[in-house]
């Protein structure tokens, strides 16, 4: 399997392959410590290619499905579509440290937030009577000021709605990624470059005036949001179709 190691520079992109223990079972998406270093486990096959091999170092789990499979097609999906690099992509679902974010996991995992029964209304999209489907909905905005200027406080202010920017603190961040990761907040309401979170159960995206500048980032790691936004939307509709066909 390979690791991307998140604690330091290993080679080209801190992509090692790693043979663990056999009485050690390891997914895509946990996180592990190999000897001294956090890794988080890519799987099987990777998008960039990697001839390092890390041998004789011990391991063991560290948190278990950090990211989730959805997730982490996304990781590999656009470290192919672009041509970026893991140790870039990572940090954009992980933060930029790995150890502040383990810290900042709750004790005792919080309940789902009861669903959401409010309808709000924007120019150009919708965030939808959940009610039925207990899922989150996430709303991509140009930058925070359209989200002032467009969501009501008292919505914006409602426990179950988290918006995500960058003016907030790693703190503040880390806190998000667990709330949001656990069902706790049910509405995403987010700048283009903060959106990028392992969810609870998604069942609606939806892009403010995605024809903007604000959602291409042409630094490394490249991407559109627009383009990110399709893709999880494509796989919304398979999973949705899938246990529409299991029911």
């Amino acid at each position: 399997m390979y690791i991307s190691l998140l604690n330091r520079y290993y080679g080209q992109d801190n992509i090692v392959s790693y043979t663990p223990p056999h009485d050690l079972t390891c997914n895509a998406g946990d996180v592990m410590i190999v000897g001294w270093e956090y890794g988080i486990v890519l799987g099987e096959s990777v998008a960039r290619w990697c001839d390092y091999v890390l041998d004789d170092a011990s391991s063991h789990q560290a948190e278990s499905l950090l990211l989730s499979p959805t997730s982490m097609m996304m990781v590999h999906w656009m470290v192919h579509e672009w041509y970026s690099s893991y140790r870039k992509v990572l940090p954009l679902w992980l933060g930029n440290d790995i150890t502040n974010l383990l810290k900042r996991k709750p004790q005792t995992p919080p309940s789902p937030s009861p669903a959401w029964s409010h309808l709000v209304r924007s120019w150009t999209s919708r965030i939808r009577d959940d009610k039925k489907h207990h899922g989150q909905q996430c709303m991509i905005f140009p930058d925070l000021r359209t989200i002032y200027s467009m969501i009501d406080e008292r919505i914006r202010t409602d426990n179950a709605v988290v918006i995500l920017s960058s003016a907030m603190t790693e703190k503040q961040r880390n806190d998000a990624r667990w709330a949001i990761k656990y069902g706790k907040k049910r509405i995403i309401l987010s700048t283009p470059a903060a959106f990028f979170h392992d969810r609870y159960r998604l069942t609606d995206i939806q892009v403010v005036d995605s024809h903007l500048r604000y959602y291409k980032n042409r630094q490394n790691p490249r991407y559109n949001v627009s383009a990110v936004v399709a893709q999880r939307k494509a796989h919304l509709s398979t999973t949705s179709h899938s246990m529409q066909t299991e029911q």
